[in-house]
């Protein structure tokens, strides 16, 4: 009878500290996930600002000291810093958690190797702008590669917090939207991408109409080319994310039709930031407010797929 109650007590233990653990892997991803699309927009504005070269060697901002406390300096070593001592650890934290719960939880536990892989480029890449001296190619591969880390974390982070393999007793198929949705999620990465080489390159200002270029659909050199192609690639961002409701709308999943109307209504902020962008000549509170946009507008397309992909339970039993 005593040997049967240990057993007992041993297994409610073993029980509570496997959620224990699985609930530390939920939150701590989520918080990486926060953490990852906040540096993303401070070093987006460190771009806006001109701050990228402010640090001229890499990894210390000076040939001493890691943060500088003085003018853009100061946003550029503070984006190494979060980046470096912050994000770093915490990156390897949440994945060694993923790791550790690969069996409760398997599909994060895919997913996490994808951040390895994006981790890795994305740190090269981040010593690659400073060699080529912020040029407008390493600029956007960092950019998009980083939007890619962005996108892995939070897929790690959606599949944490959904079912465990316990509570998914059958295989469920991925919702009849999911090609739709992972169009939008390809045209917001490919417009944002465009937007960092625009706006690297300082083309921002080519054309100064709306909605043609001065009276021209496809510009007269490639710096006006580029600003045209950049708006054309928002326009097709904005007819997914009108196929992607209308996918959305004919399933029996609310919470896919719920995101999909935020994300469209992400899409109508971000192409109004632009307008007023051209027409006001690039102000920089509206030039740091279309980047931050773009950044959530492509965060909220990874929910929507990766929900409609590997979680198609609209409410799923927590652990």
């Amino acid at each position: 009878m005593e040997t049967q109650y240990r057993s007992s007590l041993a297994a409610r233990a073993g029980v509570r500290s496997v959620v224990a653990r699985v609930t530390a892997f939920r939150w701590l991803a989520a918080g990486l996930a926060v953490c990852v699309y906040l540096l993303a927009i401070l070093g987006s504005w460190v771009r806006i600002n001109n701050g990228g070269m402010s640090c001229p060697t890499w990894p210390n901002c000076s040939a001493h000291s890691l943060l500088t406390l003085y003018g853009f300096p100061f946003l550029e070593s503070l984006h190494r810093l979060i980046a470096g001592p912050i994000v770093g650890p915490l990156t390897l934290i949440v994945l060694a958690l993923a790791w550790v719960n690969r069996r409760e939880l398997p599909q994060a536990g895919r997913a996490a190797w994808a951040v390895i892989g994006f981790l890795i480029l994305q740190i090269a890449l981040g010593g690659i702008t400073i060699f080529a001296s912020n040029d407008p190619p390493s600029v956007t591969a960092h950019w998009t590669c980083g939007m890619l880390l962005l996108g892995s974390i939070i897929a790690v982070a959606v599949l944490a917090w959904g079912p465990t393999a316990a509570e998914q007793a059958e295989r469920r198929h991925p919702a009849a939207a999911t090609p739709w949705l992972w169009l939008a999620a390809l045209a917001a990465l490919t417009t944002t991408a465009m937007g960092a080489y625009v706006s690297s390159s300082g083309f921002g200002l080519t054309c100064s109409g709306f909605p043609s270029c001065d009276g021209h659909w496809f510009g007269l050199a490639w710096p006006q080319g580029a600003q045209m192609t950049h708006r054309a690639l928002a326009y097709a961002v904005l007819f997914c994310a009108v196929l992607a409701v209308i996918a959305t709308l004919r399933s029996q999943r609310g919470d896919l039709r719920a995101i999909a109307l935020i994300a469209l209504a992400l899409v109508a902020v971000q192409i109004a930031l632009g307008v007023a962008n051209v027409l006001g000549r690039l102000p920089m509170p509206l030039r740091e407010a279309h980047a931050a946009n773009a950044s959530l507008l492509y965060a909220t397309y990874v929910v929507l797929l990766v929900r409609a992909a590997f979680l198609p339970q609209a409410r799923a039993t927590r652990a």
